[in-house]
């Protein structure tokens, strides 16, 4: 499936000339390079749906790009408290 969903994305213009654009979100959540692993045909890494609507940052900004390791429980990102926008 990811395979297939970065050839759409990486081929979206159809014969028309027009862009075909995706919604990605989930997967901005466990790719925080999104943009360049498209751009340079890598794989994605799958989100974690269990964190989603947890009450940490944990499996939310500890992710890690590509070829580098995701950061733990223990780590400083993912022990920030949590701040409510409004």
């Amino acid at each position: 499936m990811f395979r297939m969903l970065l050839n759409i994305l990486l081929n979206g213009l159809d014969k028309s000339g027009r862009v075909t654009i995706i919604a990605v979100s989930r997967y901005f959540t466990s790719n925080p390079d999104l943009a360049e692993r498209l751009k340079n045909g890598q794989e994605l890494t799958k989100y974690d749906r269990t964190y989603f609507y947890a009450q940490t940052n944990y499996k939310y900004n500890t992710w890690g790009k590509f070829g580098e390791e995701n950061k733990g429980e223990d780590s400083v990102e993912a022990k920030q408290e949590m701040v409510a926008l409004a």
